[in-house]
């Protein structure tokens, strides 16, 4: 489903919650009870 998306912006929503939302308008919600962790990495 994420494959070839552009990412428009990411926001904090709310505690625990962000949004990342996409040029053609989709959003992808991550949330949590507890602490929120994401990471991303490059490739090499």
């Amino acid at each position: 489903m994420l494959i070839g998306k552009v990412v428009r912006r990411v926001m904090r929503h709310r505690d625990g919650e962000v949004v990342i939302e996409f040029e053609d308008g989709s959003r992808f919600f991550a949330d949590s009870d507890s602490p929120l962790e994401l990471s991303i990495t490059l490739a090499e």
